[in-house]
């Protein structure tokens, strides 16, 4: 079977070119294409590092349409980096798009330059990157991690968490049992040789590390609450119907929450008003 190629998305200076690393230098000349925003814009960037990669326009009007093109050229073993006019691809700029499908495909995904591991882990996450909230550590505390969860139940933008090694499961549990068991990613040793992202529900993610412990400190990137998250319909239905088939209030909202992908607490809090109003 032939070697599948690579996406590299690679962050450009925002002004002074001499911002550029050696790294996205190297990677701009040695991919077998580069996606620019604008080729007229990426030209002068170019002609002052000496690359000579052909270049092809990928932008916001374009973009669903290269996609496939560029997947293609993956697929046959090519190694397509991704820059726009200035700054990080994805982050309100053309990318995403191509994140996604890219990802889909199997094909390895890296990020060069992002400055941060945060940004990093967000654009190689295939999760949507136009709007997103950065949440750093969860408290030490259980009850202090469950206030700041209940806090994100409702929040629509994308979400993103640095994970300790010795806390992941945990953590990865708690979120699965009040967020729901959404879609997420999972980073470590970013830009390093052994770099590694997991995508995946929160219950794949943890079934992963169960099998093999990840080691370092993570970003964790998660999908935010879709937007009908409060209409619980057929989910609040099966809970009911578990709790009435005996299952404890507590055990039937987690079960069903997870397998609706909707909050655990929104169930729970349901449940004890509709008994109140029925006393």
């Amino acid at each position: 079977m032939d070697k599948k190629g690579q996406l590299i998305l690679v962050t450009t200076p925002i002004g002074n070119l001499e911002e550029m690393t050696p790294r996205a230098i190297k990677v701009l000349q040695e991919a077998d294409l580069v996606a620019a925003e604008d080729t007229r814009v990426s030209r002068k960037l170019f002609n002052r590092f000496e690359i000579q990669t052909h270049m092809l326009s990928y932008h916001k009007h374009n973009e669903k349409e290269r996609a496939s093109e560029l997947v293609s050229r993956m697929l046959a073993g090519e190694t397509v980096a991704v820059i726009t006019d200035a700054g990080i691809p994805c982050i309100s700029d053309p990318g995403n798009v191509l994140v996604r499908e890219t990802i889909g495909k199997g094909i390895t995904v890296l990020a060069v330059g992002c400055g941060s591991a945060a940004m990093h882990a967000l654009v190689v996450s295939g999760l949507p990157a136009d709007r997103f909230s950065f949440q750093g550590f969860l408290p030490k505390e259980k009850s202090d991690k469950k206030k700041m969860l209940e806090h994100l139940d409702q929040v629509e933008e994308t979400l993103i968490f640095y994970v300790s090694p010795h806390a992941v499961s945990k953590d990865l549990t708690l979120m699965r049992e009040m967020l729901g068991d959404r879609e997420a990613s999972l980073s470590r040793e970013m830009t390093k040789f052994y770099e590694e992202t997991r995508r995946g529900t929160l219950g794949e993610l943890l079934l992963g590390i169960e099998e093999k412990e990840p080691k370092g400190e993570m970003v964790l990137v998660l999908a935010g609450a879709k937007p009908d998250h409060k209409e619980t319909g057929q989910a609040y239905q099966e809970m009911v119907a578990l709790i009435q088939a005996g299952l404890r209030v507590k055990a039937a909202s987690t079960y069903v929450a997870g397998k609706y992908e909707e909050s655990k607490r929104e169930l729970y809090n349901r449940y004890i008003e509709e008994e109140k109003k029925s006393e």
